[in-house]
């Protein structure tokens, strides 16, 4: 039997915004396929992550066709990833990739870091915590990717990694080192994906005598330029006094001096 087909284009739209996906929202998508026929039995499934929905099927297409379906997803950890079709004509399966939505992505987890010390003031070598809490899409596991997935924790140069468990993240206690100084900062880590988070709460550590020496240095232009002030100040005024000076005594030679007199200078 000879079987005749033609495979179509298709567009996959949203009216929600789909790279902030929530655990059990609902997704309303609607799938637009265009010119497609198949001579014999065949289907169209949507394919979303892992998760493969009918959306049509038929004996026979003889001639070409369009088609719109609606479907209604209650996202689950299962449906985030890749978007597309499935076409099927006979035994022969064809996978497209559509216009409009193409990926389902979950919301990227917020994040704010805590410090039982000043962490403007620290010392070296002094004892620090810092607690790092998070308002994760879906769970605390990290979602779609929660076999694979972990959070790594930067302070200045030294990274640690935080495994995510059902309780959250467990404080991090360290003694502070120069490397330990400069920017803080949460990686979050999907398999081969890897986001830096904007925190809110401590974003950089410093150390005490660190601050103490830029203050000083920061004071040393001040303290210059109040010395040259000075320096000038000085001058101008021995200068006005010299002057003052030389006229007092011009005159008191001038008074001294009687007539025919003649004054030099």
């Amino acid at each position: 039997m000879f079987n005749v087909s033609e495979t179509p284009t298709c567009s996959i739209t949203s009216k929600e915004d789909t790279d902030v996906l929530v655990q059990y929202q609902d997704l309303a998508l609607t799938v637009d396929v265009r010119d497609y026929y198949c001579s014999t039995a065949n289907n169209v499934s949507l394919q979303t992550g892992d998760v493969t929905t009918l959306l049509m099927e038929a004996d026979s297409v003889p001639n070409v066709s369009d088609n719109t379906s609606s479907v209604t997803l209650n996202v689950t950890d299962s449906h985030l990833g890749t978007v597309g079709l499935a076409f099927t004509c006979y035994n022969s399966q064809r996978d497209l990739s559509c216009g409009g939505v193409n990926k389902l992505a979950p919301r990227t987890p917020t994040c704010d870091i805590t410090s039982d010390k000043d962490t403007e003031t620290l010392t070296l070598q002094e004892e620090v915590t810092l607690t790092v809490n998070i308002t994760a899409y879906y769970d605390i596991r990290g979602s779609y990717c929660s076999a694979e997935s972990n959070f790594t924790l930067q302070t200045g140069d030294v990274k640690q990694i935080l495994n995510v468990g059902d309780q959250g993240l467990q404080p991090v206690t360290f003694n502070v080192t120069k490397t330990h100084l400069g920017g803080v900062r949460l990686v979050f880590n999907c398999q081969d994906d890897h986001r830096n988070l904007s925190c809110d709460g401590v974003t950089e550590l410093n150390n005490k005598m660190k601050a103490r020496d830029e203050v000083a240095t920061s004071s040393i232009p001040i303290i210059i330029t109040a010395v040259v002030v000075s320096l000038v100040s000085i001058v101008i005024i021995v200068f006005v006094v010299k002057r003052k000076v030389n006229r007092i005594k011009q005159r008191s030679s001038v008074k001294s001096c009687s007539p025919p007199c003649i004054t030099v200078g």
